[in-house]
C-alpha cells in the first residue's frame, strides 16, 4: 500500500497519461534532503511537478507535494496557493478545470505589473464542480455566473 505521498503522484502521473496530451510536458522531480532549488523552503520538498504547456495561452502549473503530503500549486505568470492539505481528490479536479480551459485571469494595469499578480476567475459551475471535489481553497479565485460577461478577462486555453 503507498503512503499518502506516494499516492498523490501515482495519480498525478496516471491521470496526466489518460488525458494523452500532444502539447503538455509533465516534468517530475525527486526531492531528497533539502530543495537545491530553493534551499530557504519551510516545506521539505518530495515530488516536484512541471506541467508545462507548448501554447502560450493555456496555464503551464507547477504542483509539488512536501513530504509531509501538503501540496503547493501555482499557474505559472499567475498565482496560487502556498502549502496545503489537499485529497487526490481535490488535485485532480484542479488539474482538470485548468487542463479543460476553465480558469479565466485579468492581468493588472502595465504600469502595476511587477507589483500585483493577475487575478483568477471561475465560473460558479467550475466552483460547484471544485466543491463537490472537496478543494477547500477556493478563496484563490473571484467567482462569476457562466452566462456573465466580463470585459479584460482572458481565458487560458485548453491542454491539447
Amino acid at each position: 500500500m503507498l503512503n499518502a505521498v506516494d499516492e498523490k503522484r501515482c495519480a498525478m502521473e496516471s491521470w496526466f497519461q489518460d488525458q494523452k496530451f500532444q502539447h503538455v510536458k509533465m516534468r517530475i522531480r525527486e526531492v531528497s534532503g533539502v530543495d537545491p532549488l530553493d534551499p530557504n523552503d519551510d516545506y521539505h520538498i518530495k515530488y516536484d511537478f512541471d506541467f508545462d504547456a507548448d501554447n502560450a495561452l493555456a496555464a503551464s502549473v507547477n504542483i509539488f507535494i512536501s513530504k509531509d503530503s501538503y501540496v503547493g500549486l501555482y499557474i505559472k505568470n499567475a498565482l496560487g496557493f502556498q502549502a496545503k492539505v489537499l485529497s487526490t481528490r481535490a488535485i485532480l479536479a484542479i488539474l482538470k478545470i485548468i487542463s479543460d480551459g476553465n480558469v479565466f485571469y485579468k492581468n493588472p494595469a502595465l504600469k502595476l505589473k511587477y507589483l500585483f499578480k493577475p487575478k483568477l476567475f471561475i465560473k460558479k459551475t467550475t466552483y460547484k464542480f471544485l466543491v463537490e471535489n472537496d478543494f477547500p481553497y477556493l478563496d484563490v479565485f473571484l467567482i462569476f455566473d457562466d452566462d456573465q460577461e466580463l470585459s479584460n478577462i482572458q481565458k487560458y486555453e485548453p491542454w491539447s
